[in-house]
């Protein structure tokens, strides 16, 4: 498991506040979360500490124990005298049987004698724990460490090694601590062969050089790489172009037979690594090729001849020319198997007769009811030798075009699973449906983008590939025909997405929204049209549309609020309409511009008196001109406490009187609370105000 540390439960030194201010605020407590080295620098306070902290273990991320400790640490003064200090340690790796040697030394600068020791995993393992010699006991202490490793330390988890300098004084002895880790690594496997045997590579190595690996990791790739790992570099690395093509259980199983594709005519390469039973990885092994001869099948041409729902497509394969004949003796037999699109080919086609000859046995098949318009087909063909299987051919599969329309382009591409490398592709092309196909374009590389054609026409192609086995034996060039395919190409790119400025003002609730022009701005795009501007409420709303400008030269709006300025904003541009293959017209819309936002400003105040007596000046009580504000809880009390008026409406708009009795409220002072609700970015924000109201020339003789 994987150990990490937290601390929790108690004050920091400094935050205890019975204690005073601190002189330094900063202690700088910290605690490693993977070494559990607790670091304080520097105490300010003498006197006696207690350190809560948690442990908590996890296991393949699942966190499966935790356990709560605490220690005590008496901060003292040192008059003096200043800890000793250790030479800095590094991780570090050593391949298991090896001994790893490590230099240390410790300086006092009390030119008090320092002694090192240490502790931590490889001095508490079972079987030749790890040592540190020291050879005097000086100011500069000089100690080696010493580990001589064996199989029996091997895992994947480092182990945790501490290193301690102590001095003697003056005063109390003081120490520093090293914290490193060391990973001890498995040996790679031994002298790793492959041979061919037919259709196949027979892998063998030595057994793992230290007992306890539970299998076996078996990586190819195709030509050798020449992987020299580094230090530590387990396992066989992602950048080598290795892949896992299989695991195997058990020490002792060092023999595998690759049956899975192996290439004719390539270097099929192979390198091994053992496995531990706490996932723990050796090194790779030597690196090893080999080729299979051509004591295969060897398909040539999987052709489309006539794309259709009932088509037909040729098969043409030659026999093996290396084939033991004493090892695999006559009579002879083919089978030729196929599958839709990529898939393994596991439906019999074809029985050949069964020849005493392999120079009599078909090398053709032709099928002529095989639909050729909506899928590749992928063929392999088997050997028989005295009823029994001698050897298979690699997988071979037609070449099946795939159109992508774009704005007045179509993009080639293809899917194929070949044995052999194709170095050329010619691509014919059909304008308008109609007509003979002409050769557009020869390339070594697909796709291939037919660029500045005409939207909404139909245009159809087909490819010729060339390739090669580029064997000693098997030289010729290989031609094969891709079905034809046709498709329409339309306007589906969208226009670059617009940069948006702006800038606000609060006060006179206006924003002025700019925008870049992407026909002026972006190199993929000339035909923006118009552009869409969206708008939220709040910066955690979704945008949804405000309004639409016309014209790609229209580039600025100004929004003009009565009450509230606050909300988001993003701009999208479209392009002109455009003919989709399902029959609609529709416009290409940009992704979204940046998202601006803006806030309000919000104002609310209220006057200190008013006079409701009728001379229709000052007759109501109403905040001064205020802004950004949704509404308000406001309520007005009498010196009894009693409620005389309540309004939600921000302009309050109390005349005076006392919503029991509807009559004037007599003259006096009131006390009112009224809560805010403004409106900004982040939604509505109440505001808390309360005061005093004094009302003249009301009712000056009321009955309370």
């Amino acid at each position: 498991g994987c150990v990490s540390f937290e601390l929790g439960f108690y004050q920091y030194p400094n935050e205890l506040a019975a204690l005073g201010p601190s002189p330094n605020p900063n202690t700088n407590l910290s605690i490693d979360p993977f070494t559990g080295t607790i670091t304080w620098d520097s105490p300010q306070r003498l006197g006696e500490y207690n350190l809560a902290f948690t442990v908590e273990e996890w296991r393949s991320g699942i966190l499966i124990s935790t356990v709560l400790r605490d220690m005590q640490i008496t901060v003292v003064n040192c008059p003096g005298n200043v800890p000793p200090v250790l030479s800095a340690l590094i991780d570090t790796c050593v391949e298991a049987g090896d001994v790893l040697t490590l230099p240390i030394t410790a300086t006092d600068n009390n030119s008090s004698n320092v002694a090192i020791t240490g502790f931590g995993g490889p001095f508490s393992v079972g079987s030749s724990p790890a040592t540190i010699a020291q050879s005097d006991f000086v100011p500069t202490a000089v100690a080696t460490f010493n580990w001589a490793t064996d199989c029996s330390h091997i895992r994947l988890a480092p182990y945790q090694t501490n290193i301690q300098a102590t001095d003697n004084g003056p005063g109390t002895s003081l120490v520093d601590v090293n914290t490193f880790r060391i990973t001890v690594v498995a040996p790679a496997p031994q002298d790793l062969q492959a041979d061919a045997v037919g259709s196949s590579i027979q892998l063998s190595w030595f057994p793992s050089p230290c007992a306890g690996a539970v299998g076996y990791k078996i990586y190819r790739r195709i030509n050798f790489y020449g992987f020299l790992p580094s230090q530590c570099e387990t396992g066989v690395p992602a950048y080598t172009g290795y892949s896992l093509i299989t695991t195997l259980e058990g020490e002792g199983n060092t023999n595998y037979l690759d049956q899975d594709e192996v290439i004719f005519g390539r270097q099929n390469c192979y390198m091994v690594v053992a496995c531990f039973p706490d996932r723990a990885q050796s090194y790779a092994s030597n690196e090893t090729c080999a080729e299979i001869l051509f004591e295969i099948p060897i398909i040539k041409k999987n052709s489309i001849g006539l794309t259709a729902t009932v088509g037909i497509d040729t098969v043409e394969w030659r026999s093996p020319i290396e084939l033991d004949m004493d090892v695999f003796p006559g009579p002879y037999q083919y089978k030729l198997y196929r599958g839709d699109g990529l898939a393994v080919p596991d439906e019999e086609v074809l029985v050949s007769s069964i020849e005493t000859e392999l120079s009599n046995l078909p090398t053709q098949f032709i099928s002529s009811t095989l639909n050729t318009e909506e899928s590749a087909h992928t063929y392999r063909v088997e050997l028989f030798s005295n009823g029994e299987f001698a050897a298979k051919s690699n997988r071979a599969s037609s070449l099946f075009l795939e159109l992508e329309p774009n704005d007045n382009q179509v993009t080639i591409s293809f899917t194929e699973q070949l044995p052999w490398i194709n170095f050329q592709y010619d691509i014919y092309r059909q304008d308008n449906g109609a007509g003979s196909f002409e050769l557009l374009a020869t390339t070594d590389a697909i796709p291939y983008t037919d660029l500045g054609l005409v939207n909404n026409r139909i245009y159809c192609y087909y490819v010729v590939s060339h390739g090669s086995y580029f064997a000693v034996l098997e030289n010729d060039t290989l031609i094969n025909f891709s079905q034809r395919s046709c498709t329409i190409p339309y306007d589906r790119t969208p226009p670059c997405a617009p940069v948006l400025t702006g800038e606000e003002d609060c006060v006179a609730l206006e924003i002025d929204l700019e925008w870049s022009n992407p026909n002026e701005s972006c190199d993929e795009t000339d035909d923006t049209m118009l552009y869409n501007v969206y708008f939220a409420p709040t910066n955690a709303d979704s945008l949804t549309l405000l309004q639409t400008v016309q014209g790609d030269f229209n580039t600025a709006i100004q929004l003009i609020f009565d009450n509230s300025i606050a909300g988001c904003y993003a701009v999208t541009a479209l392009d002109s309409l455009s003919l989709w293959p399902d029959g609609t017209t529709r416009r290409n819309e940009s992704d979204f511009s940046n998202v601006l936002c803006f806030d309000n400003c919000p104002e609310y105040e209220l006057p200190n008196v008013f006079t409701p007596n009728g001379d229709g000046r000052n007759d109501i009580f109403r905040p001064f001109p205020y802004r950004s504000i949704e509404s308000v809880e406001f309520t007005v009390f009498n010196r009894w406490g009693v409620i005389v008026y309540q309004s939600t409406d921000p302009d309050l708009q109390w005349s005076g009187t006392d919503s029991e009795t509807d009559k004037i409220v007599s003259d006096g002072v009131y006390f009112y609370t009224c809560r805010v609700f403004s409106i900004r970015l982040s939604g509505l924000v109440p505001i808390d105000l309360a005061g005093y109201v004094t009302v003249f020339g009301g009712n000056s003789n009321p009955v309370d």
